[in-house]
């Protein structure tokens, strides 16, 4: 290549171009492109729970870091950035789990969707535009009717030392004694 480069060469010199395309590749090309992808896989989870931006940026990842969907790994990767309420609630209100990333994908959608509209129509209003997105794109009818003497329950907490009187949980303090012992 270096004897065609010094003397007069003609441009359409197809093996002078095949070799400057694999010098460029082999010189700016990432090598540890994949396991850079795979390390931002790990430290990935939903953000404000913008359910959509996560598995956008999981999938794009998945694939730099060269996994398919297919592979239990990428599943169980999946899993790991979803916060331990949704996982939970996915597992709870499911009659059959999808072994299948997309399987999961949907059950996550349709489980962030059943969150959002319990929690808009706690409140005035109804529900937010993400919340109205979601259902659009899920194909679900998002309703609008509401009573006001419900007490607000969110599906993705726990509550703790909680005891029901009517319809809303009841939070005791604790006593100087169990505070102690924590």
């Amino acid at each position: 290549m270096d004897r065609k480069l010094t003397h007069r060469y003609p441009w359409k010199d197809e093996e002078l171009w095949k070799e400057f395309a694999k010098t460029f590749k082999d010189t700016f090309t990432d090598i540890a492109k994949s396991v850079k992808a795979e390390n931002k896989i790990q430290m990935l989870y939903i953000k404000d729970g913008n359910i959509d931006m996560y598995i956008a940026t999981f999938k794009k990842l998945l694939k730099a870091a060269s996994y398919t969907k297919n592979e239990h790994s990428a599943l169980k990767m999946f899993k790991t950035g979803l916060p331990d309420g949704l996982n939970i609630h996915i597992i709870n209100n499911f009659s059959t789990l999808s072994d299948t990333l997309e399987g999961w994908i949907e059950a996550t959608c349709q489980q962030q969707l059943k969150y959002l509209q319990t929690k808009e129509f706690s409140q005035k209003g109804g529900l937010s535009p993400q919340a109205q997105v979601l259902a659009k794109r899920l194909g679900v009818r998002a309703y609008q009717n509401q009573s006001q003497n419900q007490c607000y329950r969110d599906p993705n907490t726990m509550d703790v030392d909680a005891s029901n009187m009517g319809n809303c949980p009841h939070f005791t303090q604790l006593s100087d004694e169990e505070k102690q012992k924590l």
